[in-house]
């Protein structure tokens, strides 16, 4: 069976994967976004570390599991807003994120010819140039990379002299334009572009199909000898896997045997090639490989101070976030501590302007551009109340994923708080063998017998949001009084009710600090009436350990972890259940009351940002 997932009904992939599923007397099922809401269409998920068990029924009776048999191929990037138009204006947002990262969980969980999500997108079309160039050069040196400049026109011309006629002024996203136009390009002088080079060399462009690679000349006059269209082919495979792209186009420059990367997008337009295209399609198809692995190192990049750079006291620090938000002022109480700075975000390009060069970032006021080059960047919990407001960031927030210095709040590496089933599933690999559990969870939409099981299995049971959106976590004494029409309309996560105490945990690089909640009235403590204060507990080795690596699975110096503490009522034993990892914690929250404990945790984040800790 080959499954696709678009949505595109009459796309050129989708006919040519169709056509060869017809000829080889094949199951094709094409399924779009939408069809996931349907009341028709069932999904009952069992979320695992080991082997987690994809289980839908479509409205035509066709049942789909990710077993071995089983091929999907994910043309999805974004949920788009149609896709959620039936959905009352309260829920079309939220519908989105939970669609949106439900698909990313299920997706990943398939054997065959899948393109894994990262932070970027669902089967990440879109990954900005610089990071990709970033990505490129952590994981395949042998490939060169295009210098770039990201900033306003007096940026870029005061560091190059607009000399070079190489140049070429895009944005982030300019995956097709390599053509030098600096010359004839009237720059806006406050307007950021993305300032690249052109390599040097031949252009060539790559098809890309899972293993299966086809490689053209972008002039007619140009020739590729067999023996170098096989480094090539090499080439592109590593960097498809670096970034996670299954269905692709490639452009890339070689000079004599050199090899510089250009740019993928999962976008295909070219008409060129196409034929051959179709073709590589169809022998994928006939023999399909596994997929790449879903592995974090490959979606997220950790820069790390090197050895040679300046000295600690000759380092430059910067703090950005709201000053109304309670952790970042508490951090920035110590930026009195030479060579640290704040940056108000809500002043961004009125008050401070920033700059990307090669992945080294500068920051400096408007007026007399006094720029700073940082060698670290803390970026506080911020609140971002509509999609117009985070346009005016967004640019700001993808370019920092691409830099070279360590990062406290990186978006890049936020994403799996944004599909809790995924993070589980990541979590409970990454520390195999140890004493955490993880409660049993399922996603489910469908008839109100689907949730009736799972009370009958479990006895009680937990509903909660799939994605980071922020939702009220109630047991089924609740839920069971909601309208169980809804559960038709889309997948919604459940998990087994855990009796315990509420322990939280910070990490900030190798410091660890524990935090217990003794009372609550609420399942939820956040909406919990009457609750005690969290109250400082000793950490034990095996629990430091535990969170040390969940931290280091997803590869964020600072998050917050959320357990509960279960006694073993035969052994006297305690179990760790792992209910999720908060990537920007508002972790001020857990220390009311307890003025020393904060400062001494700010200075753990401070610390960490000079570089201690060992980033190595």
């Amino acid at each position: 069976m080959i499954v696709v997932l678009t949505e595109n009904q009459n796309g050129k992939i989708e006919a040519v994967i169709e056509e060869f599923c017809k000829n080889q007397a094949i199951d094709f099922i094409l399924i779009r976004p939408s069809d996931f809401l349907d009341e028709a269409f069932q999904i009952f998920d069992r979320v695992s570390p080991n082997s987690s068990t994809i289980n839908w029924l479509t409205p035509q009776g066709k049942k789909i599991i990710n077993d071995a048999t089983t091929v999907l191929i994910n043309l999805i990037d974004f949920i788009n807003p149609e896709n959620v138009k039936g959905f009352h204006p309260d829920d079309k947002e939220y519908v989105r994120h939970e669609l949106s990262a439900y698909l990313s969980f299920a997706t990943s969980q398939f054997h065959l010819g899948i393109s894994t999500p990262s932070g970027n997108s669902l089967c990440n079309k879109y990954i900005s140039l610089p990071l990709q160039w970033a990505k490129i050069k952590d994981a395949v040196p042998e490939c060169q990379v295009p210098d770039y400049v990201y900033s306003d026109a007096n940026f870029f011309l005061g560091r190059n002299k607009g000399t070079d006629e190489q140049w070429i002024v895009g944005d982030l996203h300019s995956f097709r334009n390599w053509k030098p136009n600096l010359q004839t390009y009237m720059a806006i002088e406050n307007q950021k572009s993305l300032y690249y080079k052109r390599p040097k060399g031949n252009p060539y462009i790559a098809f890309g199909f899972g293993n299966q690679v086809v490689i053209k000349p972008a002039m007619a006059t140009q020739t590729l000898s067999v023996e170098l269209e096989v480094k090539f082919k090499t080439l592109i495979l590593k960097c498809s896997e670096a970034l996670n792209l299954f269905c692709y186009e490639c452009i890339f420059f070689s000079d004599s045997e050199n090899f510089t990367f250009g740019s993928m997008t999962g976008e295909i337009e070219r008409s060129s090639g196409w034929g051959e295209f179709a073709k590589a399609i169809c022998s994928y198809l006939s023999n399909p490989s596994r997929s790449i692995a879903w592995t974090m190192p490959r979606n997220h990049r950790v820069p790390k101070l090197k050895k040679t750079q300046k000295a600690i006291e000759q380092r430059i620090h910067t703090i950005c976030g709201s000053s109304e938000d309670s952790t970042t002022r508490t951090v920035r109480c110590l930026t009195t501590l030479a060579n640290f700075n704040f940056l108000e975000i809500s002043k961004l390009e009125e008050d401070w302007n920033f700059a990307v060069e090669n992945g080294r970032l500068f920051v400096g006021a408007i007026v007399g551009k006094d720029w700073q080059e940082c060698d670290s960047f803390y970026i506080g919990p911020i609140d971002i109340n509509d999609s117009s407001e985070y346009r005016k960031y967004s640019n700001f927030f993808e370019i920092i994923n691409s830099l070279d210095i360590p990062v406290i709040g990186c978006s890049e590496n936020m994403h799996l708080n944004g599909t809790k089933p995924t993070q589980l599933v990541n979590a409970s690999l990454s520390v195999n063998g140890m004493n955490l559990k993880t409660p049993e969870t399922y996603i489910v939409s469908g008839p109100w017998l689907l949730v009736d099981r799972l009370i009958e299995k479990h006895g009680s049971i937990v509903v909660k949001s799939i994605s980071g959106i922020r939702s009220r976590a109630v047991d089924n004494q609740t839920f069971s009084k909601w309208d169980r029409n809804s559960l038709k309309f889309g997948p919604q996560m459940f998990q087994e009710k855990i009796e315990g105490e509420d322990l939280r945990v910070h990490v900030c690089g190798k410091s660890v600090d524990s935090r217990i909640l003794k009372h609550k009235s609420d399942l939820d403590y956040r909406y919990a009436t009457d609750r005690s204060e969290f109250e400082s507990t000793d950490t034990s080795r095996g629990l430091e350990d535990i969170a040390i690596r969940l931290a280091e699975s997803e590869h964020n110096p600072l998050v917050g972890i959320d357990f509960i503490l279960q006694k073993d009522k035969e052994t006297g034993a305690y179990n760790y259940y792992l209910l999720e990892i908060n990537p920007g914690p508002a972790w001020t929250f857990f220390y009311q009351n307890d003025e020393e404990q904060i400062r001494r945790f700010s200075k753990t984040i401070v610390h960490w940002l000079q570089g201690g800790d060992e980033h190595d």
